[in-house]
């Protein structure tokens, strides 16, 4: 079976987790590790649209992370995505982009359907964009 997750895009940290203002869908590869794992492709653009053009639009945000995802990992056109009004009762993973960050949180739920987020990654944004300083990341 596939792993599943989604994307969040939301205004700040201190937003409420359930709570996005964009959230994307990705139906395979969604652990954050590896090759073809989200974090291969999300935090190389996060950095540098975040440089370019910001993360305060958190919709135009999730538009422009979509495009970048599909060319990245669908090149073929086999879309595997989707734009979600909620959250899916198959993710494992949320990544939480912000202006301030990106966090990987792994969900569950629990047998009374309650959504819980458990965070597995510090700032992820911050400690790129020190590594990334000085030099000028690929375009996607």
């Amino acid at each position: 079976m596939s792993t599943r997750c989604q994307i969040g895009f939301y205004q700040g940290d201190r937003q409420n987790i359930e709570a996005p203002d964009a959230l994307l869908y990705r139906d395979f590869d969604g652990y954050p590790n590896g090759e073809y794992g989200v974090l291969a492709v999300l935090l190389p653009w996060a950095v540098e649209f975040h440089k370019d053009r910001g993360l305060d639009d958190s919709e135009y945000a999730a538009a422009r992370c979509l495009v970048a995802m599909v060319k990245a990992t669908a090149p073929d056109g086999n879309l595997d995505y989707g734009i979600s009004q909620g959250f899916h009762g198959d993710i494992e993973y949320l990544y939480a982009v912000s202006p301030e960050s990106v966090r990987v949180f792994a969900t569950s739920e629990t047998m009374e359907g309650t959504r819980r987020f458990r965070k597995v990654s510090k700032n992820l944004l911050t400690t790129l964009e020190r590594k990334f300083n000085a030099q000028q990341l690929p375009k996607l």
